[in-house]
């Protein structure tokens, strides 16, 4: 009688342990659908806006206002940086103002949000391998200069064949999960975005 009141107990719990599990995957999953739907929703308008700076001559002050509109509908992205070839800031626009800091008093490169050639930074790694596999690359995740946890986007421009410059979209990540992971899921879990080095 005892072995059958163990026996009924622990199958119990393991269904509901693998109840639970499932529900956890379900959860991810849907949460991963609704955030991978956004981002390949926005980099499809990115690749547009790349497409017009490398083709149409658009100036900074026009690329300025272009990029407020885009961040003012989208407010997970924090902003967009146009950079040339070199990597120089040509444009720059945010629904929040952000003006990037591309040099310090020295002349060295203080913004991580800024690539910068020869430097390991995330920015910089997401430039080359865009540059190199001319297509849309995303960064890893790094703290910006406003000491928030974030990802880029990086779209090459090209024209007439030849590399021309870079489009940069920086993401917040709080903000994607806030903003696009269902409330159904939120209320349910608390969720907490790790870098794959469990960090």
């Amino acid at each position: 009688f005892l072995a059958a009141i163990i026996s009924a107990f622990w199958y119990l719990r393991n269904e509901e342990i693998d109840h639970e599990t499932e529900s956890v995957q379900r959860d991810t999953e849907i949460a991963q659908q609704q955030i991978r739907l956004r981002l390949m929703q926005n980099q499809e308008q990115l690749v547009l806006i790349a497409a017009e700076l490398a083709t149409d001559g658009t100036g900074a002050g026009e690329f300025t206002d272009q990029a407020k509109a885009f961040a003012a509908e989208r407010p997970e992205v924090k902003h967009l940086i146009w950079l040339s070839q070199q990597r120089q800031l040509k444009g720059y626009g945010s629904a929040g103002g952000f003006r990037p800091d591309p040099v310090s008093a020295a002349g060295e490169a203080t913004d991580p949000s800024l690539p910068t050639a020869g430097k390991r930074s995330e920015a910089e790694r997401a430039f080359t391998t865009a540059r190199d596999l001319r297509q849309p690359a995303y960064s890893r995740a790094f703290i910006d200069g406003a000491g928030t946890q974030a990802f880029q986007l990086h779209v090459p421009l090209f024209s007439r064949n030849v590399f021309s410059g870079m489009l940069v979209a920086e993401y917040s990540i709080e903000s994607l999960i806030r903003l696009h992971v269902p409330p159904e899921v939120t209320r349910r879990r608390a969720i907490a975005v790790l870098d794959d080095a469990g960090r």
